[in-house]
C-alpha cells in the first residue's frame, strides 16, 4: 500500500512539472510541500484502527429481588435499546446466586458475602473484537461486601466501592461471544460497555492481551 502511495505521489509530482514546465525554486518547493502533505494525509489512514462501542444496560422489571436463571429472557432484564447485542435467552448462572429487580436498575451478583458468576451470550452484532470492557457497578456495603471484587472474562479482579457506582475497565484484546461476570460478594451491575475495534491493516486478531 505504501509503495502504491509513493508511486501516486511521484505521478502527481511529474504531472505538476509537466504542466508548469521548469518552475522556479520557490514554485518547486511549494509543489513538494503540497505533495508531502498529501502523502502524509493518505498514509495516516493506512492501518488505522477505528474505535467503537456499545452498552448493555440493565432494567428494573420486578418489584423485589428475583432470582435470575437460564430461562430468564433478555426482555425481562435488559433495556430495550440494548437487547440487540445479546441473545434472547442469554444467561448462564455459573455459580452462586444472581438476582434482578432490586430497588435499582441492575443485576446483583451473589448474596451477602457469597461469590457468584454469570455469563451473558452475545448476539452476532454483539460478538466483536473487544479492546476493553467497562463495567459500571458497586457493592451493597456492610462488613461482608465492602471489599467485594468484580472480574470480567477471567481478567484480574478489581475491588468495588460500596453504594457508589463507578466504572471498572478490563483490557480484553480478543474476540468475544459472551461476557462473564464474577463477583466475590454482593455486587450490583448497572451497565456493561464493550469497546471494540474494526480494522483491516493490521489484523486486530494478531494483537495480544496486556492483562
Amino acid at each position: 500500500m505504501k509503495h502504491l502511495l509513493t508511486q501516486f505521489g511521484l505521478s502527481v509530482g511529474l504531472a505538476s512539472y509537466a504542466t508548469v514546465g521548469s518552475p522556479s525554486a520557490d514554485r518547486r518547493r511549494q509543489q513538494l510541500k503540497h505533495i508531502t502533505f498529501m502523502l502524509l494525509f493518505l498514509l495516516a489512514g493506512v492501518g488505522q484502527v477505528w474505535g467503537e462501542n456499545y452498552t448493555i444496560t440493565f432494567a428494573n422489571n420486578a418489584n423485589s429481588a428475583t432470582p435470575l436463571t437460564a430461562t430468564t429472557q433478555a426482555s425481562t432484564v435488559i433495556a430495550s435499546d440494548s437487547r440487540s447485542y445479546v441473545q434472547s435467552s442469554p444467561f448462564s448462572v455459573n455459580s452462586g446466586n444472581i438476582y434482578y429487580g432490586d430497588t435499582k436498575s441492575c443485576i446483583r451478583l451473589g448474596k451477602s458475602g457469597n461469590a457468584s458468576s454469570l455469563s451473558i451470550a452475545l448476539s452476532e452484532s454483539g460478538s466483536v473484537y473487544a479492546t476493553s470492557i467497562v463495567v459500571n457497578c458497586d457493592n451493597t456495603g456492610g462488613s461482608k461486601n465492602s471489599s467485594a471484587t468484580i472480574a470480567v472474562n477471567g481478567k484480574t479482579a478489581q475491588t468495588t466501592t460500596a453504594e457508589n457506582p463507578d466504572n471498572y475497565t478490563f483490557t480484553i484484546n480478543d474476540d468475544i461471544e459472551s461476557i462473564t461476570l464474577a463477583g466475590s460478594a454482593s455486587v450490583r451491575v448497572y451497565s456493561i460497555t464493550v469497546n471494540y475495534s474494526s480494522s483491516s491493516d493490521p489484523d486486530p486478531g494478531s494483537q495480544q492481551s496486556t492483562d
